[in-house]
């Protein structure tokens, strides 16, 4: 309630307007006297608040109602314009034109543009398809030339693949369609492109005049629209290459149904090339419905294989005619490509073509049957129409002709098959020989006399011989070392006959001229051969073949078979023979070999046993006297300290090194030979492994330390015992050790010692950072004597007995020494050993 100028209030009353959200006002009530508010005013008023309170929220209520419908009044007039639009896509399928028209109209509808348009991406431009209002005169020059790039809001649009807002009072970079919009009136566009996953396939775009911009609505819509033009687009062009897809299949359907029927005719006769190429000549006769005829060049003819003729052709042919190569079908040869001729079109006269003339043939196709390079001959067609043989015709034809070329080729193929087939039978047949042969080679290393009977038996069994014999050379004559047959009956009749080794044999002509010589009939060459007739008289032989076995440039011997019958030898057999001719040289080579590699092994172990049990005998009688060279070296020091007579410590100091060092050498080599004798015993004991550990750290440091190395040891204390030769123990590690040392400067050495409870083992694994050993070095590390090279060897010193000794020492404990190494980088020698040793000689 206002209050009047000038007047007073001497009471007031007031009652807020309170709703669940707060305070919304207050209502108040003055008095001009001093009479105080009942509590039935404050009631009364407290009411008329609620009232008033309800008001203000239902006129609230109302205005937010009405925003709301608006809302649903544009989504629903939004969903019907999309529902009309997917109505016209449904109905649109094969074109997109109505549709980008629709969303032009109804787009500038409900975003108030003036002008609308959608542009098509055409190669690398951009055409425009639909056009609405202002936006047509404006676009319409520019059909031809409207790039996609940065030029235009749409062809910006579509490079960067976004919706576009131009207002072309501030926009200056859209240069190509600015002039344009000035001169038509248009303020600001909007560019909206059509995408299909990350593909650009055009770009919608509105157009207004006045200032009034798109809102957020409008361009969710344009967009919405935009998709909806895409999958319009899309479905048009996925209908037309679906539409051309299906007239492909059909018209291949048409070709395999064809081809599927020639097939069946070729495998019902894959022998019988006449009669698939006529059932190929009916096939075409009968689906061009021409007159057809298949035919194969022969020289200088094409011989007719198979025809099918129409009732109203006058052409009379039969199989085998054979009709001279034209110089059309010449041409058509050596360019591999269709022949063609029709009357109405011919310039030419020639006999072949006065030929169809004649015949009322108006029109002739002509297909070349290939295998590759190669034509083979021609399927043609003839018909007394001079219409042109259709296209489709022809690619049938040539369809044909391929099928034509594989009944062809498969008649080959089965022919070459056959005989390959022979081929490989009698290869298989060989084949399975020399691998008989190999087996009993490789089981019969000591003795020659089972491989060459074999080879005779299986060499007589492949070449259709009777009789066959190996003989070697032993002071210029041939000795019989192994026959089989017929000859074999005779050698044993004869008792070992031998051969004078000269051309009047045919075994001794083989090995003088170191060739395979053999003899259809030796009766009719007796003046060539009269030794081996002479024999053939005896024993009835016509057929003889001979090869020599050769050795590199060295004939050792020969190998003859014989028939009772007059026949000749194939290329095939005599390959046979010469191999089985080599595998018996190897088979007497390797007899040799062994023969000799036993002798020599034998000598060896001999040389060996006296040499290890000499060095053995000898260990009492080396050691002692240098343990006596060493122990006066040690009293003389003693005397001359006491007696003062420095000078000659130095002398006597390295007469003892020098005697300590040879007692070395000399230990490491009778131990050695004491073990390749089969002399060295071991003691075995109980000891605990961290003590063992220790004692070996004592004695080995001050050597690892001398090249300035750190030396580490990892072993628990609770590593628990071992139950070896702790003196052979003791000297591997030592020897292990001292090699990382030796070839390891201001490095690091570690010894790491574990237990295997599984395997029952203990590990002694050292590692260095030293030199390293090559794969080289390594093959022969643990050999006796054996040093890396010879420049490590002048550098480093060393036997080269320590590491063939402690792998000794291992094996014999029945553990074993591993090594792995890269060079550069260093090197581990891990040392393994049963937890329990058990001595193998009790």
């Amino acid at each position: 309630m206002a209050r009047d100028a000038g007047h007073t209030a001497i009471s007031a009353l007031a009652v807020p307007l309170q709703s669940d959200e707060g305070a919304v006002g207050t209502i108040v009530v003055e008095r001009h006297d001093a009479i105080p508010f009942t509590d039935r005013h404050v009631a009364i008023l407290e009411t008329f608040a609620n009232q008033a309170l309800i008001a203000i929220e239902n006129a609230r209520l109302f205005n937010e109602l009405e925003a709301r419908n608006q809302e649903v009044s544009d989504a629903l007039e939004q969903q019907n314009a999309m529902s009309a639009v997917l109505n016209v896509i449904a109905s649109s399928a094969t074109d997109a034109r109505p549709v980008l028209e629709a969303i032009l109209e109804t787009g500038s509808r409900l975003c108030l543009a003036e002008g609308a348009a959608a542009l098509v991406v055409n190669g690398d431009r951009l055409r425009v398809d639909a056009t609405r209002g202002l936006l047509t005169p404006m676009l319409g020059d520019a059909r031809a030339a409207w790039p996609i790039d940065g030029g235009s809001a749409t062809g910006r649009a579509v490079h960067d693949r976004r919706t576009i807002f131009t207002d072309f009072h501030r926009d200056t970079q859209y240069s190509n369609s600015a002039f344009i919009a000035k001169e038509y009136g248009v303020r600001s566009t909007i560019a909206a492109p059509l995408l299909r996953g990350d593909r650009a396939l055009g770009a919608l775009a509105f157009a207004r005049m006045g200032d009034e911009a798109f809102t957020s609505k409008q361009v969710a819509l344009i967009e919405t629209f935009a998709d909806q033009a895409a999958i319009a687009l899309d479905n048009a062009r996925l209908f037309n290459e679906l539409q051309a897809r299906n007239q492909e299949i059909t018209e291949a359907l048409r070709r395999e149904e064809a081809s599927s029927e020639i097939l069946r005719q070729i495998s019902s006769a894959p022998e019988e090339l006449d009669v698939t190429l006529q059932a190929i000549a009916e096939a075409a006769q009968r689906l061009t419905g021409t007159s057809a005829a298949l035919s194969l060049i022969e020289g200088e003819f094409r011989v007719i294989r198979g025809h099918s003729l129409n009732d109203a052709s006058g052409v009379s042919l039969l199989r085998g005619t054979r009709v001279p190569l034209s110089e059309r079908f010449r041409r058509a040869a050596w360019s591999r490509q269709p022949t063609l001729w029709n009357r109405s079109d011919s310039s030419e006269e020639n006999a072949e073509e006065e030929f169809w003339l004649s015949s009322g043939i108006a029109a002739v196709a002509g297909v070349p049957i290939s295998r590759g390079d190669e034509v083979l001959g021609f399927l043609s067609i003839a018909k007394p129409s001079s219409d042109p043989i259709a296209p489709a015709a022809v690619a049938l034809l040539q369809s044909f002709a391929d099928q034509a070329a594989i009944a062809i080729d498969n008649a080959r193929l089965l022919r070459e098959l056959r005989e390959s087939n022979r081929e490989v039978s009698a290869a298989l047949d060989v084949q399975r020989a020399m691998a008989e042969l190999l087996s009993i080679i490789a089981g019969s290393a000591t003795d020659a006399r089972p491989v060459l009977e074999a080879i005779l038996e299986t060499g007589a069994r492949l070449c259709g011989a009777e009789g066959g014999a190996a003989m070697l050379i032993r002071d210029d004559e041939l000795v019989w070392s192994a026959a089989y047959g017929e000859v074999a009956a005779r050698v044993q009749d004869d008792g070992a006959p031998q051969l004078t080794l000269s051309r009047d044999s045919v075994s001794g002509r083989a090995i003088l001229e170191r060739r395979t010589v053999y003899s259809a009939d030796v009766t009719l060459e007796a003046d060539v051969y009269p030794e081996t007739a002479a024999r053939a008289a005896i024993t009835g032989a016509r057929a003889f073949l001979a090869s020599p076995l050769l050795k590199g440039e060295q004939v050792v011997g020969v190998l003859a078979f014989t028939r009772m019958a007059p026949e000749p030898y194939t290329p095939q057999q005599i390959g046979v023979i010469e191999t089985f001719a080599d595998q018996a040289v190897i088979a007497i080579e390797n007899a040799r070999l062994f023969d000799e590699l036993q002798a020599k092994t034998q000598e060896l172990e001999i040389a060996s046993r006296h040499k290890s049990e000499f060095l053995a005998n000898m260990s009492h009688e080396l050691r002692t006297p240098l343990n006596a060279i060493i122990g006066y070296a040690e009293l003389l020091q003693e005397e001359c300290a006491d007696l003062g007579q420095d000078g000659f410590l130095p002398d006597l100091g390295k007469i003892h090194s020098a005697g300590k060092h040879l007692l070395t050498l000399i230990s490491g080599i009778l131990d050695l030979s004491k073990v390749e004798a089969g002399r060295m015993t071991m003691f075995l004991e109980d000891c605990d492994i961290a003590s063992l550990v220790r004692d070996v750290d004592s004695i080995v440091r001050p050597l690892v330390e001398k090249n300035g190395n750190v030396f580490t040891i990892a072993c628990p204390a609770d590593i628990g015992t071992l139950h070896a030769d702790l003196v052979k123990v003791r000297q591997v590690l030592f020897n292990v050790l001292s090699n990382s040392a030796k070839f390891t400067e201001k490095g690091k050495i570690e010894l790491d010692v574990r237990r295997n409870e599984v395997a029952g083992t203990i590990q002694f694994a050292v590692r260095d950072t030293g030199i390293g050993i090559s794969p080289e070095q390594m093959s022969r590390l643990f050999e006796a004597f054996s040093q890396a090279d010879a420049e490590t060897s002048r550098k480093y010193g060393g036997t080269g007995l320590g590491l063939a000794l402690s792998r000794q020492f291992c094996v014999m404990m029945g553990g074993e020494i591993a090594v792995e190494s890269t060079p550069g980088v260093g090197s581990t020698f891990t040392v393994t050993l049963p937890a329990v040793v058990v001595d193998a000689a009790h």
